[in-house]
């Protein structure tokens, strides 16, 4: 980022790695239209979550009072963002940590990467957004898209596109 903005992009060399991203937008009351600031924001220490070695947290809409405490400044406060192997771990970890993470009138969207997973799984997605409401129920969160229905013993989970079950591991790939 620093290359961006200070115009050496073109010196540095840029590395890619495999695996996938997702970011969950932490967003303040009011948003798009109007918002309100300086509300203190609680879980980071010095601006990332601690401990959390897979996740990373962009400011956009932060600031930092003369006291020192980090509050909301903008409409998209905070942009949590997880990497892992695959993108349905990157989502469910992208989600977790953003529960870790609180401020008055916070607002995120809950059907983050549900989108991606449809277009590069096609069928598979409703296996997959069953365990992404599973683990969105674990979490508290509102579910979207599962079948709501209780998990299932042996690894299966009802509503394959199918009708039929559908074993987990075949969404292990996502």
């Amino acid at each position: 980022m620093l290359a961006c903005t200070n115009g050496t992009l073109a010196d540095t060399e840029v590395k890619f790695s495999d695996g996938a991203a997702a970011c969950v937008i932490l967003a303040s009351g009011g948003y798009p239209v109007s918002y309100e600031k300086g509300k203190p924001i609680s879980g980071l220490t010095d601006g990332q979550l601690a401990g959390e070695e897979n996740i990373t947290v962009y400011h956009s809409g932060t600031a930092i009072q003369e006291d020192g405490t980090l509050v909301t400044n903008g409409g998209r406060v905070l942009g949590v963002t997880a990497t892992a192997d695959r993108l349905t771990a990157a989502i469910t970890q992208a989600y977790a940590a953003a529960e870790k993470i609180s401020f008055e009138k916070l607002h995120k969207r809950t059907d983050i990467g549900f989108r991606a997973l449809k277009a590069n799984c096609g069928e598979r997605i409703t296996a997959a957004l069953y365990n992404l409401s599973v683990i969105a129920a674990q979490c508290h969160l509102p579910s979207r898209g599962g079948s709501g229905e209780e998990e299932k013993p042996h690894g299966f989970a009802k509503g394959s596109p199918q009708g039929g079950a559908v074993e987990r591991s075949e969404t292990e790939r996502l």
